[in-house]
């Protein structure tokens, strides 16, 4: 029986250190964050910026950036619980604290208003506190405030759309004490000069921040060409291909009233280049066609900015297409000023649009004029039951849904070349592009946003022009469909069809059969509803039959300067768009 009882004991001796391992473990995760159970946290302040402090063995002082993590643990300490957070608190701006203790991490978020008697945190339980003003003012007098000040953030210089990184450069903000801490201290002088484009020979810059004075000096050949204030720089008169190195030296001064002061210095090379240049395919279309656009010394397509008036709400994707740039502009039949031409007691009624093209500092404005066109109008009776099955809230929202993707696709490659051609060349067209069509089973009237052919069933459907297949399926209301994509932005589709005859990523060529011809989706009878698209935008396809998509020839526009190929860019622009 001893025997027995000393083993029964040694059994719980041996156990209990595992007991209380687990007991304490529990305890630690329950217990409250403490200075020294922590061993890291990350603060992510109002800009999104994270910064990282681990435990150290210095001791909290003065400065506290030595020891972010103490003076966290400190101010935690030592603030003041409170029921609710005041109102005027926005409680979805704050600096967030990741606080690790062991393995256990709690999320802190931490108020820090513009005075240290109003500065609050809540706690991994949510738990309310607030800041003593003792330690709300230490922080707000550190560098890791600075996203509560406007004063901190540090100006860009913006040449041509370009970012240009400064050799030298001081930029200190004031705090809420009155004091002056550095947001920036660069120091680039040993690094080899960067290489920028200096657009048609003349200087355009920008700040995020007005300087005070800025000094522009510029050396071409081995000699100084301009050495004076940047107000007075007008056209420098370098030539195309000539290289410069540049130096620009910017000042803010201090004043009374003002959260900054700073001084840079940009020391940089540049190359020469042609101005940019564009130019419409066409003068003038019809409602619901689209026009392509190209431009000329182009660096970035991405920095490209368009404006037009009348406002088309589009706005154009640029494609790089060897030495220019080109992009696909449709002017949709619903633009409030196009769809009223459409009134017959208004003849020979014409809309300009103006659209600008802005690059590298330099603006074009080019005129499109959009001639009168009357649509007709047609109504289309299918039965009630049908249009209810078919051509629902519900299905019409499938058919944007699902297509949304393809439509939106950004194709670089141009696949189609020359004329397009007709679908379904055997067929009658019964409906065309643009037309009213008024719905009798609810009264609804739509445009049509293609042509619908008539016929037989089983015959072939084609390919209007060189592309790649990117969508196909069944849907409630188109049916059986086939999306084809040609370049640029500008999409085929082909539904109701009875059999689909490629598969997506096939690529097709102009007259290739698509699928068959049926009556899947929204019809009565054997038909074939075909559209063309740029992006989103239903667009005609009757000119293209005839001469294509006009666009303007690299030939036929004088010298291209060849600096357009991004390979001589040497500094990545700012892509602002």
């Amino acid at each position: 029986m001893k025997k027995r009882i000393f083993a029964i004991l040694a059994l719980v001796l041996l156990f209990i250190p595992t007991y209380a391992a687990i007991a304490y473990y529990k305890v630690i995760q329950n217990a409250p964050v403490e200075v020294k159970s922590v061993n890291k946290m990350t603060l992510t302040d109002l800009n999104d910026e994270t910064f990282e402090f681990e435990k150290t063995d210095k001791k909290l002082k003065d400065n506290i950036e030595e020891n972010m993590l103490a003076f966290f643990m400190d101010m935690n300490a030592k603030a003041t619980p409170q029921a609710t957070i005041p109102e005027g608190i926005d409680i979805n701006t704050y600096f967030k604290a990741n606080i690790f203790s062991y393995d256990r991490e709690s999320i802190y978020r931490y108020y820090f208003s513009d005075g240290p008697d109003n500065s609050w945190f809540i706690d991994g339980d949510g738990n309310i506190f607030q800041i003593s003003s003792n330690h709300a003012k230490k922080f707000l007098d550190c560098i890791y405030a600075r996203s509560l000040y406007s004063g901190s953030v540090v100006p860009d210089m913006i040449m041509d759309d370009q970012l240009i990184e400064p050799r030298i450069m001081k930029w200190e903000y004031r705090s809420y004490s009155n004091n002056f801490i550095t947001a920036a201290d660069i120091d680039n002088t040993t690094s080899e000069m960067k290489t920028y484009l200096l657009v048609g020979g003349r200087m355009s810059i920008t700040f995020g921040v007005e300087p005070d004075a800025v000094n522009v000096k510029v050396v071409s050949g081995g000699s100084t060409v301009f050495d004076d204030t940047y107000e007075n720089i007008g056209n420098i008169n370098l030539k195309e291909n000539d290289n410069a190195t540049i130096t620009v030296t910017a000042k803010w001064y201090e004043t009374s009233d003002r959260s900054y002061r700073g001084e840079a210095t940009y020391n940089f090379n540049s190359k020469v280049t042609a101005e940019p240049l564009f130019y419409l395919g066409e003068s003038s279309v019809l409602p619901g066609d689209f026009v392509s656009v190209t431009g000329f010394n182009v660096t970035e397509v991405a920095n490209i900015k368009f404006a037009s008036t009348p406002d088309i709400g589009f706005t154009p994707v640029f494609f790089r297409d060897g030495t220019c740039v080109r992009a696909l502009i449709p002017v949709d039949v619903n633009i409030p000023e196009i769809a009223a031409m459409s009134d017959n007691d208004i003849p020979d009624e014409n809309v300009a649009i103006d659209m600008t093209f802005t690059t590298a500092g330099v603006s074009t404005t080019l005129t499109l004029v959009v001639n009168e066109k009357t649509f007709k109008a047609q109504n289309l009776d299918f039965s009630a039951q049908l249009i209810n099955a078919t051509y629902s809230e519900a299905a019409i929202e499938e058919y944007k849904n699902s297509l949304s993707d393809a439509l939106n696709n950004k194709e670089p490659n141009r696949y189609w070349e020359g004329a397009f051609i007709e679908a379904s060349p055997e067929g009658i067209i019964r409906t065309g592009f643009g037309l009213y069509r008024t719905i009798t089973a609810t009264g609804q009237t739509v445009r049509h946003t293609g042509v619908d052919y008539i016929a037989a069933p089983g015959s072939s459907v084609l390919a209007v022009a060189n592309g790649k297949v990117i969508y196909t399926g069944e849907l409630t209301t188109s049916g059986k469909i086939v999306v084809v994509e040609h370049g640029w932005g500008l999409k085929s589709t082909y539904e109701h069809l009875s059999t689909i005859s490629v598969a997506v990523g096939d690529v097709v060529n102009k007259g290739d059969i698509v699928g068959l011809v049926g009556n899947t989706g929204c019809t009565e009878g054997y038909m074939l509803h075909t559209a063309l698209f740029v992006f989103k935008v239903p667009v005609c396809p009757y000119p293209l039959w005839e001469k294509g998509i006009p666009m303007t020839d690299v030939s036929a526009v004088g010298a291209v300067s060849e600096a357009t190929t991004p390979d001589l860019i040497e500094a990545e622009p700012d892509n602002a768009d």
